[in-house]
């Protein structure tokens, strides 16, 4: 009794599968091999858009000055938190008329 040799192929779109078995009353050999069908080297580009920049919170320095058309009588000096959700808050010092004022503040629109 010889040997006996089987050889074959299965296929579908992206791949081709090679085999081939050898037996003489039972399994001696058996090779298995591909061929992929898609390229090797990919050749398509894709535009990833810019991120949105995530907004932060900020600590302003602030200052003024102010008066009437008779007379010069305020400069202040302060500072003022803004969250990144869009609240505010500030405190401000008139260095003139030796006042404090607490500031609140929420956004109203975005600008671009």
């Amino acid at each position: 009794m010889g040997y006996t040799s089987y050889q074959d192929s299965i296929e579908d779109d992206n791949l081709t599968l090679y085999y081939q078995s050898t037996i003489k009353g039972q399994l001696l050999k058996n090779a298995l091999d591909y061929k992929l069908k898609v390229p090797k080297l990919i050749t398509k580009t894709i535009e990833i858009p810019k991120p949105y920049p995530m907004p932060v919170s900020t600590l302003l320095l602030t200052g003024g000055v102010g008066g009437n058309v008779n007379q010069f009588s305020s400069i202040t000096l302060g500072l003022q938190f803004v969250s990144a959700k869009g609240w505010a808050i500030g405190y401000g010092y008139d260095l003139l008329q030796s006042t404090h004022h607490i500031q609140f503040g929420v956004k109203l629109f975005y600008l671009k």
